[in-house]
């Protein structure tokens, strides 16, 4: 059996904090992210490969709702 985050490719809830000069003050999200959006994200800022699950299609990576981008 797959368990998330064991096997598998992630879950549960876990709050997070983002320090950036990319985020503005107070900003919050409600967008359903995983540790593998995390790995995603930070993969996307330095161009590197994506690794495992990080890459898996329809994962969604750290956003506009995060980095405040317009």
């Amino acid at each position: 059996m797959t368990k998330p985050g064991l096997t598998g490719p992630g879950g549960g809830k876990v709050g997070a904090l983002v320090l950036s000069v990319n985020t503005k003050p107070n900003t919050s999200s409600t967008v359903g992210y995983n540790h593998y959006a995390l790995l995603c994200s930070m993969e996307n800022v330095w161009s590197l490969k994506h690794l495992g699950f990080a890459g898996a299609p329809g994962l969604t990576c750290f956003g506009k709702d995060v980095f405040n981008e317009s």
